[in-house]
C-alpha cells in the first residue's frame, strides 16, 4: 500500500515534450536573444509549472546550430538534435527523432502541431509500448490530409495523419478543433485553453495609444491587409511586430518596404516575447488579420491587459459571445471596427475588464494545468492497465 504522502508522487508519470520548435533550446536555457512564438512561450511557461508541480520532465527541442548535447535546466532534461546538412537530411533527422525519442526513455510522449514528428513519436510508442499525446496548434493539424485545408507538404501530410490517428490521447485549443476532429480524423478529443503568459493592467486604463498587430509574417496571417487598414486610417497609429518564416522570405521584405512608405506605420521586425509583450501596455487594440488560426495567444496576452481584438477570425465565436472586440470579416469592416472603438474609450474599457476576468478563470494557469494533469494521469492509467484511450472532452 502507498503511504499518503507518497501517493502524489507515484501517480506522476515520466513525461517527455516533443517541442521541436525554433528557438525554443534558447528560450529554455537562457542561451542568447531569441525571438520565439507564442507557441514556444506558452510551453516554457507549462513545462516551468509541470516540473514546480513534481513532473519528471524531459524536453525534446530543435537544435540551436551548434550543439546536440543534453543539458538540465530547473530539474528539466533538454536533448535537442545535432543540425544535419546535405541530401540526407530528411532520413537524418527522422533517425535523429527516433534516437532522441529513444535517450528520452518516457512513459509518454506529448507534442503539438502537426508534421512527420508526429508519426516518428506515434511509431516510437507503439513499437516500445508507450503512450503518445498530440495537441492540436491549428485547425489545420486536423484537416491534415485535406490538401486543401492543410498548410503542410503532400509527404508531411500523410505522415502527420499517420501519428495523429494513433495517438492515445488528443487535445485540442477549442470546441471548433474538437469538431474537426471529429469529422476528418473519426477521433474525439479534450478541451485544453492555451495558458496565457502576460503581464497585465488595470482595464479601466485604456489609452488611445496604437493599434498592435503582432504575428509571424507569413501568407494566412495576411500582414498587407494590416497595412491597407494603416492606409485607410492614416490618422491611427499602427505597430507591427513579427519575424521572417523560412520559405516566405519574401514577404516579410514587401511587407518591411510597404510599411516604412507609410508614416503612421512602426514596422519593428522580429522581438522576443518579453520585449514584445511590453507593447501591449501602450496599445489601444490588437488587430488580428489572421485567415486561419488555432487559439492566438496574442488574444490571450491583449485580454490579459485589457485590449479588446478586432480580428478577421474568431475561434469559437468567443469574441462575438462574449463581446470582447469585435469580429469582422473584410477590410472595410476592420476600418469601421478600429475607427468605432478608438473613438469611444468607455467601451474599450468595458470589453477589456470582460476579457480579462474570462482570461483569468479560463487561460489561468491552474485551470489549464488541471486539465492537461487530467488527460496525462488518464493515459497513465490506461498504459498500465493496457488498454486503448480516446478522451472525451472537457468543457474549458
Amino acid at each position: 500500500m502507498i503511504a499518503p504522502e507518497r501517493r502524489e508522487e507515484h501517480e506522476r508519470a515520466e513525461l517527455c515534450i516533443v517541442a521541436p520548435l525554433p528557438g525554443m533550446r534558447h528560450l529554455l536555457t537562457g542561451g542568447g536573444r531569441s525571438s520565439t512564438g507564442g507557441i514556444q512561450t506558452q510551453w516554457a511557461a507549462l513545462l516551468r509549472c509541470l516540473r514546480g508541480r513534481g513532473w519528471p520532465l524531459t524536453v525534446i527541442t530543435e537544435s540551436d546550430g551548434s550543439s546536440g548535447a543534453s543539458v538540465s535546466m530547473d530539474g528539466m532534461r533538454i536533448l535537442s538534435a545535432a543540425p544535419h546538412a546535405g541530401s540526407v537530411r530528411r532520413l537524418a533527422r527522422a533517425l535523429e527523432a527516433w534516437r532522441l525519442l529513444k535517450a528520452a526513455d518516457s512513459d509518454i510522449y506529448l507534442m503539438q502541431g502537426a508534421g512527420p514528428w508526429a508519426a516518428v513519436a506515434a511509431a516510437f510508442s507503439r513499437a516500445h509500448n508507450r503512450r503518445f499525446i498530440f495537441w492540436l496548434a491549428s485547425d489545420t493539424d486536423a484537416m491534415c490530409r485535406a490538401s486543401a485545408g492543410s498548410r503542410l507538404r503532400r509527404a508531411w501530410r500523410v505522415l502527420a495523419w499517420w501519428g495523429i490517428k494513433r495517438a492515445d490521447a488528443v487535445i485540442v485549443q477549442t470546441r471548433r478543433q474538437q469538431q474537426l476532429v471529429r469529422h476528418y480524423l473519426g477521433q474525439n478529443a479534450t478541451v485544453v485553453p492555451n495558458v496565457c503568459v502576460s503581464g497585465a493592467r488595470d482595464a479601466t486604463d485604456s489609452p488611445c495609444g496604437p493599434v498592435l498587430w503582432v504575428s509571424n509574417i507569413r501568407w494566412e496571417k495576411r500582414p498587407l491587409r494590416a497595412l491597407q487598414l494603416a492606409e485607410a486610417l492614416p490618422q491611427v497609429g499602427l505597430t507591427m511586430i513579427g519575424g521572417p518564416v523560412r520559405g516566405q522570405e519574401g514577404l516579410y521584405d514587401e511587407v518591411k518596404r510597404q510599411a516604412a512608405c507609410l508614416p503612421n506605420v512602426s514596422f519593428l521586425g522580429p522581438l522576443p516575447f518579453s520585449q514584445a509583450d511590453g507593447y501591449f501596455a501602450s496599445a489601444s487594440l490588437l488587430l488580428n488579420t489572421s485567415a486561419v488560426e488555432g487559439f492566438p495567444n496574442t488574444f490571450l496576452q491583449a485580454w490579459w491587459w485589457g485590449l479588446p481584438v478586432v480580428s478577421t477570425f474568431d475561434p469559437d465565436e468567443v469574441i462575438c459571445r462574449h463581446g470582447f472586440g469585435v469580429h469582422a470579416q473584410s477590410l472595410e469592416g476592420l476600418v469601421a471596427a478600429v475607427g468605432g472603438l478608438l473613438s469611444k474609450a468607455h467601451v474599450r474599457q468595458a470589453m477589456g475588464r470582460a476579457a480579462q476576468a474570462h482570461v483569468r478563470s479560463v487561460h489561468g494557469q491552474e485551470h489549464v494545468l488541471r486539465l492537461l494533469e487530467g488527460v496525462i494521469r488518464q493515459v497513465k492509467s490506461n498504459r498500465e492497465a493496457d488498454c486503448p484511450w480516446r478522451s472525451e472532452g472537457v468543457a474549458a
